[in-house]
């Protein structure tokens, strides 16, 4: 049987723990993000119950910056369920030089009971896209871009072997404002265009967040989506009132 361990081990072991654990935090205090929720019960016509949950992180390099964000989103109208989804998404902006930079933004759409006006087809989609794009202005405070993108999707039925593929072209416009009183508003718009069919669509999302403390805060979201490549594929149009805990 071992011995007890001697004090000199001890010491070494006191600093490789210690070492680790700075490790860690070295590697993490770079990372921001927040974890936010919203629910809403209503009795009417019908009774609805959603509830949502996300979190999300960024990190920033010299000159990278990495995103993720992963969401669940519940509704149930007169206890029947009509969204159970779960989403992913990502980014990776690398900047080519001042002006210019190139990006590539996956995104991952489980939901397993969209029927949007079709016959029920619980879906996984698959966004993959590729982009360039230009800083329009890259202040503190105030930052634009503008840019074009390769947008590939992929979509899965889940209780069949259907699948589809497509490949449309984008444009794309984000905005980033800091205002005083600790508010920040954010908006991404995106306009589809398919070269080959000449068929359109398009993606927004507008968020406007008031930071209450320094962990809690406050978000009113605006999002929709209009005429995916797949039409089975769910459109929405959505404002949620969000409660966040920032880190």
């Amino acid at each position: 049987a071992e011995g007890p361990m001697s004090l000199y081990d001890q010491i070494l072991l006191t600093r490789l723990r210690r070492r680790v654990e700075e490790g860690i935090v070295r590697w993490w205090e770079p990372w921001v993000g927040r974890l936010a929720a919203s629910t809403d019960i209503v009795h009417d016509a019908k009774d609805r119950s959603i509830f949502l949950a996300e979190g999300r992180v960024r990190r920033n390099w010299a000159s990278d910056e990495v995103r993720l964000e992963a969401r669940y989103e519940y509704r149930e109208e007169n206890n029947e369920k009509t969204v159970d989804m779960i989403k992913g998404t990502g980014l990776w902006r690398h900047d080519i030089s001042k002006r210019f930079f190139g990006s590539y933004r996956p995104l991952l759409e489980r939901d397993r009971v969209n029927s949007n006006g079709f016959q029920p087809f619980p879906y996984v989609l698959l966004q993959q896209q590729v982009g360039a794009g230009v800083h329009l202005l890259r202040r503190e405070k105030i930052k634009l871009r503008a840019g074009v993108a390769e947008n590939f999707f992929n979509v899965w039925a889940i209780n069949d072997d259907a699948k589809s593929y497509e490949h449309i072209e984008s444009a794309f416009f984000e905005a980033e404002l800091a205002l005083p009183w600790r508010i920040t508003v954010t908006e991404r718009g995106v306009w589809y265009y398919a070269i080959k069919d000449a068929t359109q669509g398009w993606e927004n999302e507008f968020e406007f967040s008031k930071k209450l403390t320094d962990s809690l805060s406050l978000g009113l979201r605006h999002e929709f989506r209009r005429n995916n490549p797949d039409s089975r594929v769910q459109d929405y149009e959505r404002l949620r009132l969000l409660i966040g805990y920032d880190f």
